[in-house]
């Protein structure tokens, strides 16, 4: 500012002149490493507030329009890597939800859209994620699940078996060849009770176990679904107490 006064009274004072070019280019310096610290830390915010206010008195640096300009590009870097840091950690879900609630900010910005493209290819298809047809009385559960037996499930999807109709119904239409699951009953159900599990593929009968109880073990169920249109999955409860009544899918995968 100093530097400019001087100008001002003598426009060709060379002290001045070196002195405004090496403040500039000290305070740019400044300015880039806030920068770089906000960018660390995702303060994206910030990050572009310093640019802004440091392009109040250097109107025509190209170096800080760039920055700005290519802040978005850094974000989206950001959530991209984010994105597959998910996969590889096997959140698909994450990854999936991330990328779309980006879509609705970076509408034009391929780098999303390709990612999202590719991550959705490649996304194990499991009971969670499948086409519903139709469904009552069961939820997707993205927690943390544990049996009785001190097992634990990455989430899964659970059947609510004291209600009347329980059932999944999801489409196929001949893009798989099995289906494989592990069954338990939930923590939260009580003693003396039954429950059964039906699946139908096509609307035959391909599996059916009943006298599930609280002591029963995980049950491993495989299904063939070579040329296959539909699965109805239909759990049922049918003796002891009313109560919680839950029976959980999980580690469920599409062939």
């Amino acid at each position: 500012q100093y530097y400019n006064y001087a100008l001002d009274m003598r426009e060709d004072a060379k002290d001045a002149l070196e002195g405004l070019s090496k403040a500039k280019d000290a305070y740019r310096d400044d300015i880039l490493a806030q920068f770089d610290a906000y960018i660390s830390k995702r303060d994206y915010d910030s990050a572009e507030s310093t640019l802004n206010t440091a392009l109040g008195y250097l109107e025509d640096d190209s170096i800080l329009k760039e920055k700005l300009n290519g802040l978005d590009d850094v974000r989206v870097k950001d959530i991209v890597n984010d994105a597959y840091s998910y996969t590889q950690g096997g959140d698909w879900d994450a990854a999936v939800e991330l990328l779309e609630d980006a879509q609705s900010q970076f509408t034009t910005n391929p780098s999303i859209a390709e990612a999202y493209k590719d991550i959705k290819e490649k996304m194990p298809i499991t009971l969670e994620n499948i086409t519903t047809i139709s469904s009552s009385n069961i939820n997707v559960i993205r927690d943390v699940l544990k049996d009785r037996f001190g097992n634990v499930y990455d989430g899964g999807v659970l059947y609510d078996a004291g209600c009347s109709p329980t059932y999944g119904v999801y489409h196929l239409s001949s893009q798989y060849k099995s289906f494989d699951s592990i069954a338990f009953v939930g923590t939260q159900c009580g003693l003396e009770q039954k429950y059964s599990i039906a699946i139908y593929v096509d609307e035959e009968l391909v599996f059916f176990k009943d006298e599930i109880t609280e002591e029963s073990q995980p049950i491993a169920i495989s299904i063939d679904l070579t040329n296959k249109d539909t699965m109805r999955i239909v759990t049922t409860w049918y003796e002891g107490a009313w109560g919680s009544n839950f029976i959980y899918f999980s580690n469920s995968s599409f062939e």
